[in-house]
């Protein structure tokens, strides 16, 4: 279950929109691939043919339902937008809209996204996982990020932030969690985390609620830091 993938990497293309002042700030700096995941970066106003995308990330704090027709009739990839609100009423076919305002999270997202779908370290998730519990479970999404450097504190961290969201957990439809871990991290500790939040969570989750873990490599984190990347669908 977490055998390393380095000689089995999963190579997708897409491309990243951005808009405006926020999305230069999350993108600042940003240099493909991320993971196994290569991607070129477009201004809004750029976008034309994108149909050799399999996967479209936007990166907005709004968008105006105009500016959505623009980039879904570009695309007929799947869809995903972090930083804003849906601009339109009715759900999306085939995408999603994670709300989140603050830069650093969106770009811990993007990029924890983005090496989880291409295999960028143990085989726990793919794509169709991915695709499941962000678009279809549930419209609203909440992001959670807390780095550490000792899995029991980042268990409680998470979980606190988790029960801190204004939706009970009852309402939780999808969670996505990874875990952000250098090469060296124990591998034991990955169990412990799981189970723990598992143990946590599954007596105030519904028995219908999807629970998908992840688990990626940054060559940055040493010993026993981690990050805990969650997204959670309501």
């Amino acid at each position: 279950m977490f055998e390393p993938i380095f000689e089995e990497q999963n190579d997708y293309f897409c491309s990243l929109i951005i808009k405006g002042e926020f999305g230069n700030k999350v993108v600042n700096n940003l240099a493909s691939p991320i993971g196994n995941v290569d991607f070129n970066i477009l201004k809004l106003e750029e976008v034309t043919d994108l149909s050799d995308n399999v996967i479209t990330f936007v990166i907005a704090d709004n968008l105006t339902e105009t500016e959505w027709v623009k980039i879904r009739s570009a695309t007929s990839s799947t869809i995903f937008v972090i930083g804003c609100a849906s601009p339109v009423q009715e759900p999306q076919a085939d995408s999603c809209f994670i709300c989140e305002t603050s830069p650093e999270l969106c770009i811990q997202t993007l990029i924890s996204m983005m090496k989880m779908i291409g295999g960028y370290g143990h085989v726990m998730t793919d794509f169709t996982d991915i695709r499941r519990v962000l678009i279809e479970c549930g419209q609203q999404k909440h992001v959670i990020y807390i780095e550490s450097t000792h899995p029991e504190e980042a268990i409680e961290r998470v979980l606190n932030q988790l029960s801190n969201k204004p939706i009970a957990l009852d309402q939780v439809k999808g969670i996505l969690l990874n875990m952000v871990i250098g090469e060296d991290f124990e591998f034991s500790n990955i169990y412990t985390i799981i189970d723990t939040i598992i143990a946590r969570i599954e007596e105030e989750v519904s028995e219908t609620t999807l629970v998908i873990f992840g688990t990626t490599f940054d060559v940055n984190k040493q010993g026993q830091e981690l990050g805990l990347n969650m997204i959670v669908s309501y």
